[in-house]
């Protein structure tokens, strides 16, 4: 028997968060099915025998883009916008009409809020002392250091813990962007175990380990990105005597290791800031003070190109809106 199905819109509503909580959209609407004749019968049925049948007369089918259900919206913000639920419920005013309630959200982010995350540690690396000295910069690393401020007592040193900063960046990654698909951390993991060769995040050149990258799965389709940086109080840096051929470091009148060098174990550098575009650097170094005292616009936040060497974008993934498009 021929049906007609009747959707129509009753409500919308629309939640927009700030990172790290995603925005959600909701369209509600009121459905029911007669038999297309004239007068129409109402025809009794259920949201889950009919299920398929309303997906192909517009209810929006879980798991697909705001844009594949409304073609007009094709290229613009909604297409970052995904359904994530549809909830019936039955209607008191008749048994055969039911209320939809379909529930799209996005974890994209809107123009000029960030998309990267800080988060920040204190710890202590326990390390070696023969002088009372720090090194006072990363071109420190080779050269001797002064005879004096012995701390050593037959060139056995004293234990020491060196401050240091656990620096963990994240941001969202959207793996249904048709250009990039899952992150390519090749992109990165050439760059493990080096230094930062400038100035990062308001610390000085040298002082800071990119220890690594971290993917996990977040919700549908997005994956949570983890970058780890260690700043260090000695640039990363120990303290070793010139040892005798016994392998025991060789002593001074005093009985204190005569020759102690800066030691660097983590020798590469690279330009780390380049994982991170400019104003995602500014918010990472100075938080939403960046976007209280700078007037920055939108088109001054547009990502200005790839990573140095890199075929793909360090967040290009996670989509940034403008107003302007919405």
């Amino acid at each position: 028997m021929p049906t007609t199905v009747h959707i129509k819109e009753v409500g919308f509503s629309y939640d927009r968060g700030l990172p790290p909580a995603g925005s959600s959209l909701e369209y509600v609407f009121k459905v029911w099915i007669d038999d297309g004749a004239t007068p129409p019968v109402m025809l009794s049925w259920t949201p889950f025998e009919q299920e398929f049948l309303l997906y192909d007369e517009g209810i929006p089918r879980p798991g697909t883009t705001v844009a594949d259900w409304d073609a007009t919206l094709s290229g613009t913000w909604a297409e970052s916008w995904r359904w994530r639920s549809i909830r019936w419920r039955q209607l008191s005013e008749s048994r055969d009409m039911y209320e939809c309630r379909a529930t799209a959200t996005t974890r994209g982010v809107v123009c000029p809020e960030p998309n990267v995350l800080r988060s920040d540690q204190t710890r202590l690396r326990r390390t070696e002392m023969y002088r009372r000295l720090d090194p006072a910069n990363d071109a420190a690393a080779g050269t001797s250091l002064a005879a004096s401020n012995y701390v050593d007592k037959n060139g056995f040193p004293r234990q020491f813990d060196v401050p240091q900063i656990v620096i963990t960046i994240q941001a969202l990654w959207d793996t249904s962007n048709p250009d990039y698909g899952y992150p390519d951390l090749t992109v990165w993991s050439p760059h493990t175990n080096k230094r930062n060769s400038s100035a990062f995040l308001g610390f000085a050149t040298g002082s800071v380990l990119f220890e690594g990258i971290e993917v996990v799965p977040e919700e549908h389709e997005y994956v949570r990105l983890t970058w780890t940086f260690i700043w260090d109080g000695w640039f990363h840096m120990e303290q070793q005597p010139e040892l005798e051929y016994d392998q025991k470091p060789i002593l001074n009148a005093t009985d204190n290791a005569e020759t102690v060098k800066w030691f660097q174990p983590f020798g590469s550098t690279y330009a780390i800031h380049q994982f991170f575009e400019p104003y995602e650097l500014e918010y990472l170094t100075n938080g939403w003070l960046a976007f209280a005292t700078n007037d920055l616009e939108c088109p001054a936040l547009v990502k200005s190109g790839a990573m140095a060497g890199s075929t793909k974008p360090p967040l290009e993934g996670n989509l940034v809106l403008f107003p302007e498009e919405a």
